[in-house]
Protein backbone atom coordinates (compact mmCIF):
# COMPACT_ATOMS: atom_id res chain seq x y z
CA UNK A 1 0.00 0.00 0.00
CA UNK A 2 1.65 3.24 -1.01
CA UNK A 3 2.00 5.93 1.99
CA UNK A 4 -0.45 8.46 2.74
CA UNK A 5 -4.17 9.21 2.66
CA UNK A 6 -6.11 7.24 -0.02
CA UNK A 7 -7.34 9.49 -3.54
CA UNK A 8 -10.84 10.56 -2.95
CA UNK A 9 -11.50 10.95 -6.33
CA UNK A 10 -10.74 8.18 -8.75
CA UNK A 11 -9.97 10.78 -11.92
CA UNK A 12 -9.53 14.32 -11.64
CA UNK A 13 -13.14 14.89 -13.80
CA UNK A 14 -14.60 13.69 -10.26
CA UNK A 15 -12.57 16.22 -8.49
CA UNK A 16 -13.51 19.16 -10.66
CA UNK A 17 -17.37 17.66 -10.01
CA UNK A 18 -17.31 17.90 -6.94
CA UNK A 19 -15.41 20.92 -6.28
CA UNK A 20 -18.57 22.52 -8.31
CA UNK A 21 -20.82 20.86 -6.45
CA UNK A 22 -19.08 22.51 -3.56
CA UNK A 23 -19.00 26.14 -5.00
CA UNK A 24 -22.82 25.66 -5.46
CA UNK A 25 -23.60 24.30 -2.15
CA UNK A 26 -21.75 27.71 -0.24
CA UNK A 27 -23.35 29.76 -2.78
CA UNK A 28 -26.94 28.86 -1.63
CA UNK A 29 -26.14 28.19 1.89
CA UNK A 30 -24.62 32.13 1.76
CA UNK A 31 -26.93 34.02 -0.52
CA UNK A 32 -29.62 34.99 1.63
CA UNK A 33 -27.86 38.03 3.54
CA UNK A 34 -29.26 37.22 6.92
CA UNK A 35 -27.85 33.99 7.20
CA UNK A 36 -24.06 35.28 6.52
CA UNK A 37 -24.04 37.42 9.82
CA UNK A 38 -25.36 35.31 12.15
CA UNK A 39 -25.21 37.88 14.52
CA UNK A 40 -27.99 40.67 14.91
CA UNK A 41 -26.93 44.34 14.49
CA UNK A 42 -27.26 46.10 17.84
CA UNK A 43 -29.60 49.13 17.76
CA UNK A 44 -27.41 53.24 17.08
CA UNK A 45 -25.82 53.91 20.58
CA UNK A 46 -26.44 51.19 22.34
CA UNK A 47 -22.51 50.81 23.26
CA UNK A 48 -20.54 48.02 23.69
CA UNK A 49 -22.04 45.22 25.45
CA UNK A 50 -20.83 44.67 29.15
CA UNK A 51 -18.46 41.77 29.80
CA UNK A 52 -19.04 41.19 33.38
CA UNK A 53 -22.23 41.89 35.27
CA UNK A 54 -21.14 41.92 38.87
CA UNK A 55 -17.52 43.48 40.95
CA UNK A 56 -17.25 39.64 41.65
CA UNK A 57 -17.19 38.52 38.03
CA UNK A 58 -14.64 41.52 37.04
CA UNK A 59 -12.49 40.93 40.27
CA UNK A 60 -11.72 36.79 39.17
CA UNK A 61 -11.42 38.08 35.58
CA UNK A 62 -8.75 40.45 36.53
CA UNK A 63 -7.02 37.65 38.49
CA UNK A 64 -6.75 35.58 36.39
CA UNK A 65 -5.38 37.61 33.25
CA UNK A 66 -2.84 38.88 35.94
CA UNK A 67 -1.99 35.10 36.14
CA UNK A 68 -1.73 35.05 32.40
CA UNK A 69 0.59 37.74 32.57
CA UNK A 70 2.84 36.54 35.43
CA UNK A 71 3.61 33.11 33.82
CA UNK A 72 3.96 34.23 30.39
CA UNK A 73 6.78 36.86 31.75
CA UNK A 74 7.72 34.67 34.62
CA UNK A 75 11.22 34.86 33.10
CA UNK A 76 11.35 38.51 32.70
CA UNK A 77 10.23 39.45 36.04
CA UNK A 78 12.82 36.99 38.03
CA UNK A 79 15.47 38.59 36.11
CA UNK A 80 14.36 42.32 37.42
CA UNK A 81 13.92 40.96 40.68
CA UNK A 82 17.48 40.01 40.74
CA UNK A 83 18.97 43.63 38.91
CA UNK A 84 17.08 45.31 41.98
CA UNK A 85 18.11 42.98 44.81
CA UNK A 86 22.00 43.16 43.22
CA UNK A 87 21.09 47.13 42.63
CA UNK A 88 19.75 47.08 46.57
CA UNK A 89 22.60 45.20 47.54
CA UNK A 90 25.26 47.18 46.17
CA UNK A 91 23.78 50.98 47.29
CA UNK A 92 23.65 49.46 51.08
CA UNK A 93 27.38 47.34 50.94
CA UNK A 94 28.36 49.82 53.67
CA UNK A 95 25.50 48.64 56.07
CA UNK A 96 26.49 44.64 55.14
CA UNK A 97 30.11 45.53 55.82
CA UNK A 98 28.78 46.97 58.98
CA UNK A 99 26.96 43.45 60.09
CA UNK A 100 29.41 41.17 58.78
CA UNK A 101 32.23 42.95 60.47
CA UNK A 102 30.19 43.51 63.94
CA UNK A 103 31.97 42.00 66.62
CA UNK A 104 29.86 39.94 69.25
CA UNK A 105 30.82 40.50 72.75
CA UNK A 106 31.83 36.79 74.10
CA UNK A 107 30.44 37.79 77.56
CA UNK A 108 28.15 40.15 78.68
CA UNK A 109 30.53 43.63 80.03
CA UNK A 110 30.25 43.08 83.62
CA UNK A 111 32.26 46.68 84.81
CA UNK A 112 30.96 49.98 83.90
CA UNK A 113 34.62 50.28 81.92
CA UNK A 114 33.16 47.42 79.80
CA UNK A 115 29.95 49.07 79.34
CA UNK A 116 31.07 52.59 77.98
CA UNK A 117 33.14 50.78 75.57
CA UNK A 118 30.29 48.37 74.30
CA UNK A 119 28.26 52.14 74.10
CA UNK A 120 31.41 54.06 72.40
CA UNK A 121 31.76 50.98 69.74
CA UNK A 122 27.87 51.19 69.31
CA UNK A 123 27.66 54.64 68.78
CA UNK A 124 30.15 54.65 65.89
CA UNK A 125 28.79 51.74 64.25
CA UNK A 126 25.57 53.57 64.54
CA UNK A 127 27.37 56.94 63.29
CA UNK A 128 28.43 54.48 60.18
CA UNK A 129 25.22 53.79 59.41
CA UNK A 130 23.44 57.15 59.39
CA UNK A 131 26.68 58.77 57.09
CA UNK A 132 25.73 61.94 57.49
CA UNK A 133 22.10 61.86 58.45
CA UNK A 134 20.80 64.10 60.91
CA UNK A 135 18.98 62.23 63.93
CA UNK A 136 15.94 64.33 63.38
CA UNK A 137 15.51 63.82 60.39
CA UNK A 138 16.28 60.14 60.62
CA UNK A 139 13.46 59.71 63.64
CA UNK A 140 10.59 61.76 61.97
CA UNK A 141 10.80 59.53 58.61
CA UNK A 142 10.64 56.26 61.12
CA UNK A 143 7.88 57.60 63.28
CA UNK A 144 4.88 57.19 61.29
CA UNK A 145 6.03 53.07 61.37
CA UNK A 146 5.90 52.89 64.96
Amino acid sequence: MPPGRPKIYKTPEEKVLANRAKSKHSYHKNKDPSKVCSTPKRPAGSGRPRLYHTLEEKMYANWAKSKRSYHKKILEISCQRAIRYRAATIKNWHILAAVRDRKHPKNKPTTVTNWMALVSDTSDKFDTLLQGVAYYSLLTTLSPYY
